[in-house]
């Protein structure tokens, strides 16, 4: 099954030019080995509104699933021709924090090693999150302190 081309694909951003290099070289593997280890956190952040998330591996197909898809609702990655590479881009608002996971053919969740922030989830039993550059934390996901647990001394 293929990816549906209308989704998860934002032509004209950094991330879709390097597919393009990618898909048109013969030294697929080393560009994408030096885009790995030059991107300093994942999903890859693009400007202040882009996410591509990646995942690489031996899969026939890979989905993900999160907040930006639908809770249940599994969206094909478009993979690379002649690479294990795939991805699916997304935008979102600026502040945003998702949370995904990623099904490797149809029903293995598996862990995306690229990103250290894992969660257990409900929906998504292991999954991972991450917040756009702008997201900050809000004061009550902080913790309560003495004063504010409600039990008295």
């Amino acid at each position: 099954m293929q990816a549906d081309a209308s989704q998860g694909h934002i032509p004209g951003s950094a991330f879709a030019e390097f597919v393009d290099r990618v898909a048109k070289t013969q030294k697929k593997q080393q560009l994408i080995e030096r885009f790995l280890s030059d991107s300093e956190r994942f999903p890859v952040i693009g400007g202040d509104s882009l996410a591509h998330f990646i995942y690489t591996g031996d899969a026939d197909e890979v989905s993900i699933t999160g907040d930006h898809t639908g809770r249940r609702i599994n969206r094909l990655m478009h993979r690379v021709e002649g690479t294990d590479l795939f991805y699916y881009s997304s935008r979102f608002e600026p502040d945003a924090r998702i949370t995904y996971h990623f099904n490797v053919d149809v029903q293995n969740n598996v862990v995306d090693p690229r990103n250290p922030h894992e969660i257990n989830s409900l929906s998504f039993r292991k999954a991972f999150w991450f917040g756009m550059p702008p997201w900050t934390p809000s004061d009550h996901l902080g913790g309560a302190g003495q004063e504010r647990t409600g039990y008295p001394d």
